[in-house]
């Protein structure tokens, strides 16, 4: 082969060189942007793997936090007194849940009960609750239909000595029967019901009771009637008269 021949051979040897280096140099270039892609995408794929565990984790821990707490508040609210207002119509018509919004409460009060009524009928009105706190009314309906005021009193020491029978840790308060006027003073029934009053204030302070005096709170100053502005009917309190029990019966809840 002469010059002339060899030195395009010799060219085009060093253009082809040329592009196998070049080719080299781009699949080098190209594996290590592969490789480097593939380490992004890894790292990425455990920082959010990393990421969803934690907030996994979180929210797990968020959930056994919230039932932790609902049953601290079921047990919390298992201990908080349950006060039961134990009665007849003067305690059935009570909104005694607008008086004590805070409080957990039982209006087991119904209208024309006697005492004879609640002896009859203790676990329904009561023990199948059971109170850690008894609010006792009763006794106006028994000296409404002329019953003797000792067999009244009588009766509602039974009911007292049944309450402390079956639930001996409730508290039991005992409250005065309240003072009426117009037709439901009549046959001197306000001085029957004193006279009942009198009988369960004694029993109280021997047994170590709390008797709480609703009576003279609601009756007039210069007689045994009820105030007026205290009643709708002369018998049934209105909103007045129950603020006046209300203002009375929170002294012993708190």
């Amino acid at each position: 082969m002469n010059k002339l021949t060899s030195k395009p051979v010799n060219k085009l040897k060093k253009e082809i060189e040329l592009k196998d280096e070049i080719i080299k140099k781009e699949k080098k270039r190209n594996v290590i942007i592969l490789i480097c892609t593939t380490i992004i995408i890894i790292l990425l794929f455990l920082v959010l793997i990393t990421y969803f565990d934690k907030n996994r984790n979180m929210t797990g821990q968020i959930n056994n936090l919230k039932n932790i707490n609902s049953e601290y508040e079921k047990k919390n609210n298992a201990f908080k007194p349950l006060y039961l207002f134990l009665g007849d119509s003067l305690t059935e018509q009570y909104d005694i849940f607008k008086a004590f919004p805070d409080r957990r409460i039982i209006n087991s009060g119904y209208g024309g009960d006697q005492t004879k009524d609640i002896l009859e009928n203790l676990y329904r009105r009561i023990y199948r609750f059971s109170p850690t706190d008894i609010f006792l009314q009763i006794g106006t309906n028994d000296i409404n239909y002329n019953r003797n005021p000792i067999i009244v009193y009588e009766d509602i020491i039974k009911i007292i000595q049944e309450i402390e029978k079956e639930l001996p840790n409730a508290k039991i308060y005992v409250e005065s029967l309240y003072p009426s006027r117009e037709e439901w003073a009549e046959e001197d029934r306000n001085e029957k019901r004193q006279e009942v009053n009198k009988l369960l204030r004694e029993y109280c302070k021997k047994e170590k009771l709390t008797y709480i005096d609703i009576y003279s709170l609601l009756k007039e100053d210069n007689s045994n009637n009820v105030q007026e502005k205290y009643v709708k009917d002369g018998l049934h309190l209105n909103d007045e008269g129950y603020k006046i029990i209300t203002k009375e019966l929170k002294k012993y809840m708190e």
